[in-house]
């Protein structure tokens, strides 16, 4: 499970800066009842990144529509320039990032949210 692999970043992340057993054992908690843990809410932008960019790839892959105001390669390659930007927001360098590229991704995903389904 894709998550799961959150879950062992995440920990690094948490024993990294010094988080004590008892804090790292709370988060483990609440990843086990709910699914996910303060630790995401720190950087909750990259949070969702993570959790967008393999669900538009899918969605990239698998549907069979697109809006009527685009043709299928271009609907692709609108897709390819959201998960572009979305696969930085998810990357370490996105610390110090000027931010082009993740503001089309943005402007993008707002503008076609509603196409998102197939």
């Amino acid at each position: 499970m894709a998550q799961f692999k959150w879950v062992k970043k995440d920990i690094a992340e948490i024993k990294r800066i010094g988080a004590t057993k008892k804090r790292t054992k709370k988060l483990l908690n609440q990843y086990k009842r709910q699914g996910w843990c303060d630790a995401d809410t720190w950087n909750l932008d990259s949070t969702l990144a993570r959790l967008i960019v393999p669900r538009l790839k899918r969605f990239r892959d698998t549907t069979k529509s697109h809006p009527g105001t685009t043709k299928e390669a271009e609907w692709n390659k609108i897709l390819d320039k959201m998960i572009e930007g979305f696969e930085y927001a998810a990357s370490p360098e996105y610390f110090g990032y000027d931010g082009k590229q993740l503001d089309e991704a943005l402007l993008l995903f707002a503008k076609y949210f509603r196409h998102l389904w197939s």
